[in-house]
């Protein structure tokens, strides 16, 4: 988007936060037929609720003691949970 021109860029960010304020942005995982698979840090909250009521095939691995660059912090515990979360993919 960074190429794009300005009047490109500022639609399709009017778009994107739209679907958050009229709670359309669930409809995004309706025709996903893939597993969904987060690694993140606790830094901040995920709804793995909210996700797993509107995902198919939803889980999530967490990184302790890290922020948001969870491979730069805590390289070890993020390969071993990517490996694991790679591992889950049937």
């Amino acid at each position: 988007m960074a190429s794009a021109p300005p009047v490109i860029a500022i639609n399709q960010f009017r778009h994107y936060l739209g679907q958050y304020v009229t709670g359309e942005a669930h409809r995004v995982y309706e025709n996903v037929n893939v597993p969904v698979i987060l690694v993140n840090a606790r830094l901040w909250p995920t709804d793995s609720e909210a996700n797993k009521k509107h995902i198919k095939d939803y889980s999530i691995y967490y990184i302790e003691d890290s922020g948001h660059f969870p491979m730069l912090e805590q390289p070890q515990q993020f390969n071993t949970t990517l490996m694991n979360a790679v591992k889950s993919v049937k």
